[in-house]
């Protein structure tokens, strides 16, 4: 399945598949190129790991972690929330937040296990309450 994205105030919300593909690339920059563009600072990035993601192949991979660190230059802060809390997703959070800090993004890049943990830390810095964001979200299908 590719990735659903929706722009919500000042978060760009991605919701990623079980497996990501390489069209998956191309729509994480539309998004992103869309949320530059189109939305006064500050902008927010929120990704959404469901249950049971796979590593994506190597292919990807590299691709990916250098558009999330170019997200340091355009996102006041980014959130990854991997959903789920069986040991695997737990493990998954481990070794994100070691990738955090390894690229040195401890203080801008945060992983949490539901969107509600990472929307709390965007109160008051949104232009509406962030449970209306989250209620559009939901809306938009990208919360499961």
């Amino acid at each position: 399945m590719p990735i659903q994205s929706a722009i919500i105030d000042h978060v760009v919300f991605i919701r990623w598949g079980i497996q990501a593909v390489a069209a998956d690339l191309d729509a994480f920059d539309d998004i992103m190129s869309h949320g530059r563009k189109d939305v006064e600072r500050p902008l927010f990035h929120v990704a959404l790991l469901p249950t049971g993601i796979e590593m994506p192949p190597v292919s990807i991979q590299k691709p990916l972690i250098k558009r999330v660190l170019r997200l340091r230059a355009s996102c006041q802060s980014m959130h990854c929330v991997l959903e789920g809390n069986g040991i695997k997703e737990k493990l998954g959070r481990r070794f994100l937040n070691g990738m955090v800090k390894m690229f040195g993004l401890k203080d801008q890049a945060y992983v949490h296990a539901t969107v509600q943990e990472a929307l709390g830390l965007l109160d008051g810095k949104l232009g509406m309450p962030v449970a209306e964001v989250e209620k559009q979200a939901r809306e938009k299908g990208l919360l499961g």
